[in-house]
Protein backbone atom coordinates (compact mmCIF):
# COMPACT_ATOMS: atom_id res chain seq x y z
CA UNK A 1 0.00 0.00 0.00
CA UNK A 2 1.34 3.41 -0.99
CA UNK A 3 2.09 5.87 1.83
CA UNK A 4 1.54 9.57 1.23
CA UNK A 5 3.77 11.99 3.18
CA UNK A 6 1.91 14.41 5.45
CA UNK A 7 1.58 18.04 4.40
CA UNK A 8 2.43 20.91 6.76
CA UNK A 9 -1.28 21.58 7.40
CA UNK A 10 -1.90 17.89 8.15
CA UNK A 11 0.93 17.88 10.71
CA UNK A 12 -0.56 20.98 12.34
CA UNK A 13 -4.00 19.38 12.38
CA UNK A 14 -2.70 16.22 14.05
CA UNK A 15 -1.34 18.30 16.93
CA UNK A 16 -4.92 19.44 17.60
CA UNK A 17 -6.01 15.89 18.50
CA UNK A 18 -5.36 15.26 22.19
CA UNK A 19 -6.35 11.56 22.23
CA UNK A 20 -3.28 9.62 21.04
CA UNK A 21 -5.22 6.63 19.65
CA UNK A 22 -7.53 8.91 17.67
CA UNK A 23 -4.55 10.93 16.43
CA UNK A 24 -2.88 7.74 15.16
CA UNK A 25 -6.06 6.67 13.33
CA UNK A 26 -6.29 10.04 11.56
CA UNK A 27 -2.55 9.96 10.79
CA UNK A 28 -2.92 6.47 9.28
CA UNK A 29 -5.84 7.56 7.09
CA UNK A 30 -4.09 10.77 5.98
CA UNK A 31 -1.09 8.69 4.95
CA UNK A 32 -3.34 6.16 3.16
CA UNK A 33 -6.02 8.43 1.68
CA UNK A 34 -6.66 6.02 -1.19
CA UNK A 35 -8.26 3.49 1.21
CA UNK A 36 -11.45 5.56 0.95
CA UNK A 37 -11.65 4.72 -2.75
CA UNK A 38 -10.85 1.00 -2.39
CA UNK A 39 -13.54 -1.63 -2.12
CA UNK A 40 -14.06 -3.23 1.28
CA UNK A 41 -13.17 -6.91 1.39
CA UNK A 42 -16.31 -8.98 1.83
CA UNK A 43 -16.99 -12.69 2.15
CA UNK A 44 -17.64 -14.32 -1.20
CA UNK A 45 -21.22 -13.93 -2.41
CA UNK A 46 -22.05 -10.86 -0.33
CA UNK A 47 -22.61 -7.27 -1.32
CA UNK A 48 -19.72 -5.12 -2.51
CA UNK A 49 -19.18 -1.82 -0.79
CA UNK A 50 -16.95 1.10 0.12
CA UNK A 51 -16.38 3.14 3.23
CA UNK A 52 -18.34 6.36 3.71
CA UNK A 53 -18.19 9.47 5.91
CA UNK A 54 -20.16 7.81 8.73
CA UNK A 55 -17.92 4.72 8.70
CA UNK A 56 -14.86 6.98 8.75
CA UNK A 57 -16.20 8.96 11.71
CA UNK A 58 -17.00 5.87 13.79
CA UNK A 59 -13.61 4.32 12.91
CA UNK A 60 -11.67 7.38 14.10
CA UNK A 61 -13.54 7.62 17.42
CA UNK A 62 -13.04 3.83 17.77
CA UNK A 63 -16.69 2.83 17.95
CA UNK A 64 -17.52 -0.63 16.61
CA UNK A 65 -20.96 -0.20 15.07
CA UNK A 66 -23.04 -3.29 15.88
CA UNK A 67 -24.46 -5.02 12.85
CA UNK A 68 -28.24 -4.73 13.15
CA UNK A 69 -30.28 -7.90 13.59
CA UNK A 70 -32.17 -6.95 10.44
CA UNK A 71 -29.24 -5.94 8.28
CA UNK A 72 -31.12 -4.65 5.25
CA UNK A 73 -32.51 -1.17 4.88
CA UNK A 74 -35.57 -0.23 2.80
CA UNK A 75 -33.51 -0.36 -0.39
CA UNK A 76 -32.34 -3.90 0.35
CA UNK A 77 -28.74 -2.83 1.04
CA UNK A 78 -26.63 -3.82 4.01
CA UNK A 79 -26.87 -1.15 6.68
CA UNK A 80 -23.33 -1.79 8.00
CA UNK A 81 -20.30 -3.20 6.21
CA UNK A 82 -17.74 -3.73 8.97
CA UNK A 83 -13.98 -3.44 8.62
CA UNK A 84 -11.44 -3.87 11.39
CA UNK A 85 -8.31 -2.09 10.18
CA UNK A 86 -9.94 0.74 8.23
CA UNK A 87 -13.28 2.56 7.97
CA UNK A 88 -16.30 0.56 6.88
CA UNK A 89 -19.73 1.57 5.64
CA UNK A 90 -22.36 2.82 8.10
CA UNK A 91 -25.87 3.60 6.88
CA UNK A 92 -27.27 7.11 7.47
CA UNK A 93 -30.08 5.82 9.74
CA UNK A 94 -27.64 3.91 11.92
CA UNK A 95 -25.40 6.99 12.15
CA UNK A 96 -28.38 9.04 13.32
CA UNK A 97 -28.94 6.46 16.08
CA UNK A 98 -25.24 6.60 16.98
CA UNK A 99 -25.41 10.41 17.33
CA UNK A 100 -28.63 10.18 19.34
CA UNK A 101 -27.65 7.42 21.77
CA UNK A 102 -23.84 7.33 21.90
CA UNK A 103 -23.05 11.06 21.67
CA UNK A 104 -24.09 14.30 23.34
CA UNK A 105 -24.74 17.42 21.30
CA UNK A 106 -22.39 20.19 22.49
CA UNK A 107 -21.38 23.68 21.43
CA UNK A 108 -17.92 24.53 20.10
CA UNK A 109 -16.70 25.65 23.53
CA UNK A 110 -17.14 22.08 24.88
CA UNK A 111 -14.49 20.34 22.74
CA UNK A 112 -16.60 18.37 20.27
CA UNK A 113 -15.28 15.17 18.68
CA UNK A 114 -17.68 15.00 15.75
CA UNK A 115 -19.42 17.36 13.36
CA UNK A 116 -22.63 16.55 11.52
CA UNK A 117 -24.16 18.58 8.73
CA UNK A 118 -27.92 18.33 8.54
CA UNK A 119 -29.81 19.35 5.40
CA UNK A 120 -33.36 20.68 5.59
CA UNK A 121 -35.38 20.41 2.40
CA UNK A 122 -37.88 23.14 1.46
CA UNK A 123 -40.52 20.92 3.13
CA UNK A 124 -38.32 20.85 6.28
CA UNK A 125 -37.43 17.16 6.01
CA UNK A 126 -34.22 16.64 8.01
CA UNK A 127 -31.46 14.66 6.30
CA UNK A 128 -28.04 13.72 7.72
CA UNK A 129 -25.75 14.77 4.89
CA UNK A 130 -22.19 14.45 6.18
CA UNK A 131 -20.26 13.58 9.34
CA UNK A 132 -16.61 13.76 10.26
CA UNK A 133 -14.12 14.34 13.02
CA UNK A 134 -13.88 17.86 14.38
CA UNK A 135 -10.25 18.87 14.94
CA UNK A 136 -10.52 22.54 15.98
CA UNK A 137 -8.79 25.77 15.02
CA UNK A 138 -5.03 25.71 14.57
CA UNK A 139 -4.98 29.44 15.32
CA UNK A 140 -7.58 32.11 15.91
CA UNK A 141 -7.54 33.29 12.29
CA UNK A 142 -8.31 30.04 10.48
CA UNK A 143 -11.67 28.38 10.26
CA UNK A 144 -12.34 25.06 11.92
CA UNK A 145 -10.47 22.03 10.56
CA UNK A 146 -12.22 18.71 10.12
CA UNK A 147 -11.24 15.26 8.89
CA UNK A 148 -13.79 13.37 6.81
CA UNK A 149 -14.56 11.34 3.71
CA UNK A 150 -16.47 13.55 1.23
CA UNK A 151 -18.52 10.72 -0.33
CA UNK A 152 -18.40 6.97 -0.76
CA UNK A 153 -15.45 5.86 -2.91
CA UNK A 154 -13.48 9.09 -2.36
CA UNK A 155 -10.18 9.52 -0.52
CA UNK A 156 -10.15 10.85 3.05
CA UNK A 157 -9.35 14.53 3.46
CA UNK A 158 -8.61 17.35 5.84
CA UNK A 159 -10.77 20.41 5.10
CA UNK A 160 -11.96 23.62 6.59
CA UNK A 161 -15.54 23.17 7.78
CA UNK A 162 -16.65 26.30 5.90
CA UNK A 163 -15.51 24.74 2.58
CA UNK A 164 -17.69 21.67 3.19
CA UNK A 165 -20.66 23.80 4.24
CA UNK A 166 -20.34 26.01 1.14
CA UNK A 167 -20.18 22.94 -1.14
CA UNK A 168 -23.39 21.60 0.40
CA UNK A 169 -25.12 24.97 0.09
CA UNK A 170 -24.30 24.93 -3.64
CA UNK A 171 -25.60 21.34 -3.94
CA UNK A 172 -28.84 22.15 -2.12
CA UNK A 173 -29.73 25.75 -3.08
CA UNK A 174 -33.42 25.41 -2.16
CA UNK A 175 -32.86 23.98 1.31
CA UNK A 176 -30.83 25.00 4.32
CA UNK A 177 -28.00 23.33 6.18
CA UNK A 178 -27.17 23.27 9.87
CA UNK A 179 -23.93 22.08 11.43
CA UNK A 180 -24.14 20.40 14.82
CA UNK A 181 -21.32 19.27 17.08
CA UNK A 182 -21.16 16.15 19.27
CA UNK A 183 -18.99 14.55 21.90
CA UNK A 184 -18.69 10.76 21.79
CA UNK A 185 -19.57 9.25 25.18
CA UNK A 186 -17.78 5.97 24.53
Amino acid sequence: MKTTPLTRLEKIALRLISDSERRERVRFLLMHKELGALELLQPKGTMRGYSNCHGTTTFVVDYQVPIPIVNKDRLGLLAVIPATDRPGYVDREIMKEFLRYRCSEVNLNNSPDIFAIWYYSPRQKRWLDNTGVYLGKPDGKLSDLVFHQPTTEEPFELKRLSVIENRLIRLHPKGTIETAFYRFRG
